[in-house]
């Protein structure tokens, strides 16, 4: 009975990190750094979020700013997920991950439009999880 009710506890955190890594990822920071400056970089280039298309639209500073966001939201999702479980998984870890990169590329807070909708891209937060 406790060893169920363990496995239930372990399934509970896997989901709640994996949905935590999702609502990382999906803060649209380049979408922000454009809306600071009263811009929607979706209307610029190629229409993502990205920090390509923020350079195109705003610049240096804010694509430096985009980056680093994007960067810092797959590997916040990645120690969170160390955080909350019990003992170190790494399928955790993993599923944080995943959930950044899926929020990055459809993010809910942009009508599940961010990085990926036109071509397939979104870079940073994969590649920093």
């Amino acid at each position: 009975m406790l060893l169920e009710k363990t496995k239930r506890v372990v399934v509970l955190q896997y989901i709640l990190v994996t949905l935590i890594g999702y609502l990382l990822g999906a803060i649209p920071v380049g979408y922000l750094a454009g809306k600071t400056q009263g811009i929607d970089v979706r209307q610029y280039g190629s229409g993502r979020t990205g920090g390509t298309n923020v350079l195109r639209a705003l610049g240096l500073g804010p694509v430096f700013f985009t980056v680093l966001g994007d960067a810092l939201k797959g590997m916040i999702a990645v120690l969170v997920a160390r955080a909350i479980m019990s003992t170190p998984l790494p399928l955790a870890e993993v599923l944080a991950g995943l959930g950044a990169v899926g929020g990055h590329n459809w993010s809910v807070f942009i009508s599940f439009r961010g990085s990926w909708h036109h071509n397939g891209s979104g870079r940073a937060s994969p590649f920093f999880v």
